[in-house]
């Protein structure tokens, strides 16, 4: 879907372990494309919305920035 949010966390030890990324208004790939622009290969997982919330992340992350 091409509007779907699309979830990013880091690996820990990764520099902005314990935080994730919501990328907006774009589809799968482009949402990487904007993650490897912006934080190069220093990530981990991507999630939607959903299996973000299944996961329980939501409670576990803190928000870093929305692109």
């Amino acid at each position: 879907m091409k509007n779907e949010a699309w979830y990013f966390t880091f690996g820990a030890g990764q520099d902005n372990d314990g935080y994730y990324v919501i990328v907006r208004n774009c589809g799968f790939s482009e949402a990487r494309q904007k993650m490897l622009k912006k934080y190069g290969i220093c990530w981990s997982g991507q999630y939607t919305h959903d299996v973000f919330l299944m996961h329980g992340l939501n409670s576990k992350l803190e928000l870093l920035e929305e692109m």
